[in-house]
């Protein structure tokens, strides 16, 4: 019996370590564009991560930074975020800003994922 619980305990420590950030950072989130839109007007900084030519031709987000996630120099790019500010990032889809989490927690930043990116923004009522 003892054997037993001793496996469940095991296992539910070895499951909340797995979903710890490696980096001591929090642990960044996706959000909806309608959070997004909250917390932009709480203070949070949009990170636009599509490359000039896609805003040049489908526009972007009012006041956004613009780091291109395909740049050779992205993450050093991050790195220099000031840390004491918060950011939503956004790309076309949602598929490159998710991937630029791990390197938002290693830095410590606190950042979110906009689901949806751009394309969700605006098909919205933003």
């Amino acid at each position: 019996m003892y054997r037993y619980l001793s496996y469940i305990f095991l296992f539910l420590f070895l499951l909340s370590a797995c979903k710890q950030d490696r980096s001591g950072g929090d642990i960044n989130h996706d959000i909806s564009v309608s959070q997004a839109s909250k917390l932009n007007s709480e203070g949070y900084l949009f990170i636009d991560m599509r490359t000039k030519e896609e805003i040049q031709s489908d526009g972007k987000i009012d006041g956004s930074i613009h780091i291109d996630f395909k740049a050779d120099d992205f993450e050093k790019k991050i790195a220099l975020l000031p840390k004491d500010k918060k950011y939503i990032a956004y790309c076309a889809g949602g598929g490159r800003s998710a991937k630029s989490m791990p390197i938002f927690n290693k830095y410590n930043i606190q950042a979110y994922n906009m689901l949806g990116g751009y394309g969700q923004w605006r098909n919205s009522n933003n």
